[in-house]
């Protein structure tokens, strides 16, 4: 579990807000680290340095139900204090992490894309710069872990050449799993919310998929899509009502 309490200097309610979160990390069986980041220092990845102060992200999702706002201070009219998220709001957004094992069936709870890439260093460099991830975690220029909002994909190494003189390509193609063919080769689709602000931002950057520009579907989602450094395919929709029955 990632939680990060993130502030400006100065902001009046941060020690209110991390004596907060402390105490519901503490009810917690294993107690995770925090993280506690200045949103205006240069070194922070730039997603970050548009939350307000104070901000407590579980898995890149604001505790509070918010989005990035720019460096101000942050109100909280759902809270016992107004400055600050209240322990409830804290610890509703802590409690799905300690549930799993608790299900009395088997249940689904999150999908998580895997890209095949010829670098993974490029690929968390145009991932993080031009899609505005954060590279939580990396192995080498063999695998890596991008978020955002709480949304994890991971970048696999697609470096393998052998198949290049493998005898049984053709019965065989896919060995390793880590034939540089597979490059480029993935699609998934992304459920978001401001879809249209999102295509807006990602157009500035020059990613749209030339065939994925931002429409309307008559089953309910207006969507587009966007290519990564290898041609990866990523669309991003959100759901709306649908304009005629299905055939």
């Amino acid at each position: 579990m990632l939680i990060q309490l993130l502030y400006f200097p100065g902001c009046p309610h941060v020690a209110t807000a991390r004596q907060a979160l402390q105490r519901a990390v503490a009810k917690l069986d294993e107690t995770p680290p925090i993280s506690e980041i200045d949103v205006t220092d240069d070194r922070t990845p730039e997603p970050l340095r548009l939350w307000g102060s104070p901000t407590i992200l579980v898995d890149g999702v604001d505790v509070g139900g918010g989005r990035p706002s720019g460096s101000s201070c942050r109100l909280y009219p759902d809270s016992d204090n107004l400055g600050a998220p209240s322990n409830a709001m804290i610890e509703a957004a802590l409690r799905p992490h300690t549930q799993y094992a608790a299900a009395s069936v088997p249940t689904i709870r999150e999908v998580t894309p895997v890209f095949q890439v010829k670098s993974v260093e490029a690929s968390v460099k145009f991932y993080s710069e031009r899609l505005g991830f954060i590279a939580r975690y990396r192995e080498g220029d063999g695998f890596a872990i991008v978020q955002r909002d709480g949304v994890d994909m991971i970048l696999t190494g697609a470096t393998d050449e052998r198949w290049r003189t493998r005898l049984n390509l053709a019965e065989r193609p896919v060995a390793s799993g880590a034939e540089s063919f597979l490059a480029g080769t993935g699609s998934c689709r992304i459920r978001v919310e401001g879809v249209d602000q999102l295509h807006e931002a990602y157009q500035g950057q020059g990613v749209i998929h030339p065939n994925g520009p931002l429409r309307t579907q008559w089953w309910g989602v207006r969507e587009f899509a966007v290519l990564d450094l290898d041609g990866n395919s990523l669309t991003f929709f959100e759901t709306t009502a649908p304009t005629k029955p299905s055939p």
